[in-house]
């Protein structure tokens, strides 16, 4: 029903007397709408509510696909959907690249600046992981929150997207930094990473720095300030200093890489080979964007023993201790013993007793991850005085 009356919901604070309403002469209209149903009265200051194609409430359709066929009422919504639109539709992906200029955040006073969880879509904890690592990169976020990366585009690049992946990652930051909600879903990202490299698609866990690796690969190609890669050739050395070497080989690299992922995350690896004939030393400066390391891992252990002092009027003790495996020795468990009786103890044995026999006597360096093993059926270790 169009309605032409006074649209009141802007006046909220305005009382009935100030309203002036006649008695006989004004209705006040008030509709509840439902989630799943629109407004029955529609006027021309209140936006008009239709049903999203995802799901299928009632409400303003901010984004529609280029087909104008369907719409939906979150960025969400339009995703979710899009697996099933797209094998009917060939502007699927024509109307996120419309939307992305329409709808540019803005830094605001409720902006998030960062602390906005990213949503699982489905075993993507790995790129939740890796990409929040990025986004507290203040270095590289203020390079896409400033819009600097758009004067870098490179869209002659073979290599790259056409600049579609580092938009997408560009929204998803602005939704990290300058949206107000506490939650977001990186639908369209994850879509544009399967888009470009099928090994991510659908759902499945992956490795969380192989997915990096191709990302951060990705955003440099669509950024490369190089337009034209000329021919180059691997610089070696044999005689030269070190950072001689190095500087060459970078100057090589620059050739061909100019970008914000190569300012920030690139570096050299030294490589030096030495002929087993003639003992020529070859050295080579190659480029990398990551660095594996390895975490160390402890491990511990737990070790049970007895201790029989001298005093023969000194009541024996029940220990038991933690050790860390493939590092803490006899001398180190000696030295707890003394730690815990809070006694001096100069001359300390550790033994392995078995048919009221003294099967073994472990010297200071030995391991007790290697002790334990010998023990681990029978609990007649003695730390004797």
């Amino acid at each position: 029903l169009k309605y032409n009356g006074q649209y009141l919901e802007k006046d909220l604070d305005i009382t009935m007397e100030q309203l002036e309403i006649a008695d006989l002469e004004d209705v006040i209209v008030i509709e509840l709408k439902a989630h799943y149903s629109g407004w029955i009265f529609q006027h021309d200051e209140v936006q008009e509510t239709e049903k999203c194609e995802s799901c299928f409430r009632y409400d303003t359709l901010k984004y529609s696909c280029a087909c104008k066929k369907v719409a939906y009422c979150s960025e969400e919504c339009r995703q979710r959907d899009k697996q099933f639109h797209s094998r009917f539709c060939d502007k699927a992906d024509e109307s996120e690249e419309e939307d992305s200029g329409q709808n540019e955040l803005q830094l605001a006073p409720t902006s998030k600046m960062g602390l906005t969880g990213l949503q699982n879509l489905g075993n993507t904890c790995f790129m939740n992981s890796g990409l929040q690592c990025l986004s507290n990169l203040l270095s590289l976020t203020n390079f896409f929150l400033e819009n600097s990366y758009k004067k870098d585009i490179n869209k002659d690049n073979p290599l790259g997207t056409n600049g579609k992946l580092t938009s997408k990652y560009a929204s998803m930051i602005k939704n990290l930094w300058y949206g107000t909600k506490t939650v977001y879903a990186p639908w369209s990202l994850k879509s544009a990473i399967g888009k470009f490299h099928s090994q991510f698609q659908g759902f499945n866990q992956h490795d969380s720095s192989e997915l990096l690796s191709f990302l951060l690969d990705g955003i440099h190609e669509d950024l490369n300030r190089v337009k034209k890669k000329p021919y180059t050739e691997v610089v070696e050395g044999s005689t030269e200093p070190d950072e001689e070497i190095a500087k060459k080989a970078w100057i090589n690299h620059l050739k061909r890489n100019q970008s914000i992922i190569v300012d920030l995350m690139h570096g050299q690896y030294k490589s030096q080979l030495t002929c087993p004939n003639c003992s020529k030393i070859s050295t080579t400066f190659d480029p990398f964007l990551m660095c594996s390391l390895p975490i160390p891992v402890k491990e511990y252990k737990t070790l049970q023993f007895q201790i029989i002092l001298k005093d023969i009027h000194q009541k024996g003790y029940k220990f038991q201790i933690e050790f860390q495996l493939q590092k803490d020795t006899v001398r180190d468990l000696k030295e707890r013993v003394r730690e815990r009786i809070k006694r001096q103890l100069n001359d300390l044995e550790l033994i392995l007793i078995t048919q009221r026999e003294i099967e073994e006597t472990f010297r200071d360096d030995e391991m007790l991850e290697d002790i334990r093993k010998k023990a681990q059926y029978t609990r007649n270790l003695y730390c004797i005085e």
